[in-house]
This record gives C-alpha cells, structure tokens and sequence, in this order.
C-alpha cells in the first residue's frame, strides 16, 4: 500500500498508489517483466482472485454480502498520516507513526492490486470492509489499513485477519522519510533520477540516509486512480537519520 527497494540487490519495489506501502529498485522493474505472466520457479500461481472495484477496476464479488452505503466522509481515498517537520524547494521530511498495512508479494502488479483489493472488500476473517487507502507499494505491495465505520484509531483491535494465505498483515512507520515528487510515468529511469536528485539534496543539508536506503534502497509511492488520463504523481521515499 507498504517491502523496500533496494535499486540493485532487493526483489522488491514500493508503489505507493496509493499503495505504498512497496519498493523499486533499479533491477527489479527488469525482473518483473522478465517474469510476468508465468510463476517463479518453485512458486505456484495463487488461486484465482476475486474482481474487486477498488482501485478502479473489477466488479464487487457476488460472494461478498452487499456494502453498506458509505458516510459522506467517507468517499475518497485515506492518506497515510504523518507529521510534517521540514518542507523546502527539494524535498519534505515527514513523521510516520507505527499503522497497521496489509502486504502481499506478486509477480504481475494487477496480482497485487487484486489480492489486497480482495482484501480490503471483505474477504477477512470478519468480512470487514476498509478504507481505499494510499500510498500502495510493489513489488512487495503494501497498503494502510482502515476500516470502514470509523475503525482503525491508535486504540482500535488489530485488523481482520486475511482469508488469503498470500496477504499478511504487519506494521509499517515509525520512521522519518524523506519523500520528493515528480509527475509521469513512473520508468526506471525516472525513479532513478528523482532519487539520486533527492541524495544529492539530502547531502547538501547535512541529513544522513537510513542504513537500507544508504545501500541503494528507495520507495517508490503513487498517489491518484489506476485507469485514469489524468497525470499521476509519484513520490520517491528514503528514509533518514536525523542524528
């Protein structure tokens, strides 16, 4: 929604949708289209996955009992909170507070969206619904867990276990991210390029890198309707030390 990226070791890549939580590297775009539409060897194909309408696409499952009508505040994504502390010309420095994500890896992104969208449209021990939530991350794919209602406070139960075995739940936050935008396509090369133009800016300022992100590690988080002429906007996230 939610996995790093580490540019040149790691499997995994954040796209935020927000998703975001998940990770990009600068090889694991290559390894994704190198393994798309076949498993992994040693890995089987999920079952089949329910269409949902989160994110855009799909039909709510006929398996699903009916939604309830959502409040008027609840329309629209949720964005993962945060508390700003610095915001220049480069980059802005944000406060994320431990929250609940549900994150599941995939070998085709539209995988991905599928099973936590699933997910988040009942398909839990408890049948609850949640919130669209973004950022979402990829390739391991990550997304903030709301719940429909007026669940998912600091105080509210842990969310529904999932009924996919794929999909798991954890805790992503408690960190300060360094996060630069930059709009389009999110290639390869763009992310590349935004995170070394966020390096560089970080350096000027005297702010040290996460021992992950020092490595090569970056997220890629995107914000804004998957089917859509509209332009998306993209964050790259590192995480720092302030001390």
């Amino acid at each position: 929604m939610p996995g790093g990226l580490t540019s040149r070791t790691s499997n995994h890549y954040y796209q935020p949708l927000a998703a975001p939580a998940c990770n990009v590297g600068s090889d694991s775009i290559a390894r994704r289209s190198c393994w798309a539409g076949r498993p992994l060897p040693g890995r089987r194909r999920p079952a089949a996955l329910r269409a949902v309408s989160l994110f855009g696409f799909g039909k709510p499952s006929t398996e699903q009992p009916a939604a309830a009508q959502a409040p008027p505040d609840e329309t629209g994504p949720v964005l993962v909170p945060f508390t700003p502390i610095q915001k220049t010309k480069d980059y802005s420095l944000r406060l994320f507070d431990a929250y609940p994500v549900a994150e599941v890896e995939y070998f085709r992104r539209d995988e991905g969206f599928l099973m936590l969208g699933s997910y988040m449209s009942g398909n839990n021990a408890e049948q609850a619904r949640c919130r669209e939530t973004q950022p979402v991350g990829s390739k391991k794919m990550q997304v903030h867990i709301v719940l429909r209602g007026g669940g998912g406070g600091a105080d509210s139960a842990l969310p529904p276990a999932p009924s996919n075995p794929d999909v798991v739940l954890g805790v992503a936050g408690g960190e300060v991210v360094a996060a630069r935008q930059f709009e389009g396509n999110a290639t390869q090369e763009a992310c590349e390029r935004c995170r070394g133009q966020l390096v560089a800016a970080l350096e000027r300022d005297g702010l040290r890198l996460g021992e992950a992100e020092a490595g090569g590690y970056f997220r890629l988080a995107q914000y804004g309707p998957l089917h859509s002429l509209s332009t998306r906007m993209n964050e790259i996230w590192l995480g720092v030390r302030l001390k």
